[in-house]
């Protein structure tokens, strides 16, 4: 934010706030999150080693998101 402010743009009232989003569900949706998440503790979903982590901008319109690839970081193992 102090970057944009210093090239004269207006910074961003609200805080950032990292986030991974794992399901979006469309308005008017209505599910049972705790029964579904009672349901399924303890399942496994799989597992992945991740060396790569790729962030986006996702821009919401009437036709659904969309995604633009921003950058990538590459993971190392220690």
């Amino acid at each position: 934010d102090s970057a944009l402010t210093e090239a004269g743009f207006p910074g961003d009232p609200k805080p950032f706030l990292p986030h991974v989003t794992v399901a979006r569900l469309d308005r008017g949706v209505t599910v049972a999150v705790n029964e579904w998440e009672e349901r399924h503790t303890g399942r496994a979903f799989g597992e992945w080693l991740a060396d790569t982590v790729h962030l986006y901008r996702s821009d919401t319109g009437p036709q659904g998101s969309r995604y633009t690839p921003v950058t990538s970081f590459a993971l190392r193992g220690e």
